[in-house]
């Protein structure tokens, strides 16, 4: 088995502004619903296979604009995973038509991968070197069992989903999004091995923590929107 590649630039918000713009949404208002097609228009190129079934992650709308990491960490939480079929593929890759066959929480998504072998961590060219070893602005938030990290490292900017079990790292999720080429974003179920683990624990021990009680004044069906 192989980490899921998945698709993240599309913009959602785009298709409900009015409602993107109140302050606090009911879920159910703005996510796509199952067994609908949509024209998907990606803002950045993405590595996915042109054809078949894909993944696309869905997240609120503030975090869709800002990312996880400015002010509302906690989103990942309220973020998804949309699986569908797509076609009409244009020669660039970056539309599609989409139809939704199943939505699932994002963290309820981690429980079904199966472990893998192969880091899908951003490892750069013939040195091998991690890009988060030459990264910089750390940020973390902890949540239930998990540890979201960010970072920047040249003109990408990073990200990581990992958890804690008996001492040993377990990566659920890394993105690597670089201004000037393909997006990389992965799903998977992979246990750091002994460098990797030392370099997040301590770039962990290093980075900034995000405080955020945003959550708080809403119910489990409802975000906050842009404003």
């Amino acid at each position: 088995m192989e980490s899921q590649l998945v698709v993240q630039s599309m913009h959602w918000a785009d298709l409900c502004w009015e409602l993107s713009n109140k302050s606090i949404i009911e879920l159910n208002e703005i996510l796509p619903k199952i067994g609908q097609s949509y024209k998907i228009q990606l803002s950045q190129e993405e590595d996915y296979v042109g054809f078949g079934s894909v993944l696309i992650l869905w997240k609120p709308p503030h975090s869709e604009q800002n990312m996880w990491d400015d002010l509302r960490p906690s989103e990942i939480l309220r973020s998804y995973v949309l699986k569908g079929d797509i076609c009409n593929v244009s020669t660039d890759k970056m539309t599609f038509d989409f139809h939704l066959n199943e939505k699932i929480r994002l963290v309820d998504f981690f429980s079904r991968q199966v472990k893998v072998l192969s880091s899908p961590l951003p490892y750069m060219g013939p040195i091998h070197r991690l890009k988060w070893e030459d990264a910089h602005d750390f940020c973390h938030y902890h949540f239930d069992n998990y540890y979201y990290i960010s970072g920047v490292e040249c003109e990408s900017f990073l990200e990581v989903i990992l958890s804690v079990e008996n001492d040993k790292w377990c990566l659920h999720y890394s993105a690597d999004l670089p201004n000037c080429s393909f997006y990389r974003t992965f799903i998977t179920r992979y246990y750091l091995d002994e460098h990797e683990q030392k370099i997040f624990e301590e770039l962990l021990s290093k980075s900034t923590a995000i405080e955020d009680s945003s959550l708080n004044e809403l119910v489990k069906t409802q975000v906050h929107g842009l404003l």
